[in-house]
């Protein structure tokens, strides 16, 4: 049995360089915050998707100030580009159901040239499964859910 090491390593390469290619073009689109947006698929999706009984069609978000709506579909692939994974996606969908209701949201003053951003607490045995990080540096950096979760809802 021979073990080809330089084919593995070349793949990897390869698919290292697509994936900085593919964030690379989402900056040049402008389709991200300023931080790197992850490669999103169809197959990921469906994973995101898998995650919540709610129907893709089902509308998450209204913005009627700029005809614009966000259905869960449209939420996962947010999620998934940024950086969530799929069992953070409920948490994700809960926080856009809180935030829906609050006029800064829905009435014009919660967009790009504003400066609001939504705080998110989460409690319950969800926080300790997800690895969300409830002590002392929450808001800062070494946990994926407390990052990626505000990232996708806000």
């Amino acid at each position: 049995m021979s073990l080809d090491v330089g084919s593995d390593v070349t793949r990897d390469a390869e698919r290292l360089a697509y994936a900085r290619a593919a964030i690379e073009h989402a900056y040049e689109q402008g389709w991200t915050d300023g931080l790197p947006v992850v490669p999103v698929t169809a197959e990921v999706v469906e994973e995101f998707l898998a995650a919540t009984p709610r129907p893709r069609t089902d509308v998450v978000a209204r913005m009627p100030h700029l005809g614009r709506t966000c259905t869960v579909e449209q939420a996962a692939v947010n999620a998934a580009m940024a950086g969530c994974r799929p069992e953070h996606f409920p948490v994700v969908l809960a926080a856009w159901d809180a935030l829906m209701p609050q006029r800064v949201v829905t009435g014009g003053a919660w967009q790009s040239t504003s400066g609001p951003a939504p705080l998110i607490i989460v409690n319950g045995p969800v926080r300790a499964e997800l690895g969300i990080n409830s002590t002392g540096g929450v808001l800062g950096p070494g946990f994926r859910a407390n990052a990626t979760i505000a990232r996708a809802s806000g």
